[in-house]
């Protein structure tokens, strides 16, 4: 169902390269993010037809396309912070504060504050656990159906990929992707809240992993 051709895998590495340009992220410091030569770089944005041309790896366009989303939602923060009052200011504390809410782990540990309730409850999702305030009160946020879909599907790839453990996870990884018709390029956009690049899981996908969990 969501399963990509080279095309299409090297057009959405050239979106991906140019929505982190924009955000001020160049192509040395994706080069660097992801370990690998800035000439290579470009090869990897070639054409398919073209003598250079190179596919990049899935999990190092996995880093690059989260490596985007985590500065679209760092700048969306931005109009939640509040700078510290002038008597901080005076004593050199120039922070800002950011009202959040927590994500936490399976393990009860936090993974992310963050003031959007949607970031925080996906983070949560894909670390199989849940959100909480600054005051450690507990928060389930309503979801839309598709959202909710959204929400499931993240909970039970997180929940078969922790069951199955850490030397386990990647090829849990392909189980996944062949149980639910997606390829290992595309996996990871399907159930994000980021609208540009965001797969909608199906239920028919949804019982997929399902019965894989039960098996």
């Amino acid at each position: 169902m969501y399963r990509m051709t080279v095309g299409e895998i090297a057009d959405h590495y050239r979106d991906v390269c140019s929505v982190l340009t924009s955000q001020g992220f160049d192509n040395d410091q994706r080069a660097a993010l992801i370990g690998k030569s800035t000439s290579t770089m470009k090869h990897y944005g070639g054409d398919g037809d073209k003598l250079h041309a190179r596919l990049i790896p899935a999990e190092d366009l996995d880093r690059l396309r989260q490596k985007a989303i985590d500065l679209y939602w760092g700048a969306a923060a931005d109009p939640y912070r509040v700078e510290q009052g002038d008597a901080a200011k005076a004593a050199g504390d120039h922070s800002f504060i950011t009202p959040t809410y927590i994500a936490l782990d399976f393990t009860g540990r936090a993974c992310v504050r963050h003031p959007h309730p949607i970031y925080a409850r996906e983070i949560a999702d894909m670390a199989w656990g849940s959100v909480i305030d600054t005051t450690a009160t507990p928060h389930d946020f309503p979801l839309d159906p598709e959202a909710d879909l959204r929400s499931q599907w993240r909970r039970l790839v997180a929940e078969i990929r922790i069951t199955a453990g850490v030397s386990m996870s990647e090829g849990a990884v392909e189980l996944m992707c062949d149980a639910a018709g997606a390829c290992r390029y595309s996996f990871w956009r399907v159930g994000v809240e980021h609208q540009r690049w965001r797969l909608q899981p199906t239920k028919r996908m949804i019982a997929a992993l399902h019965a894989m969990g039960d098996d």
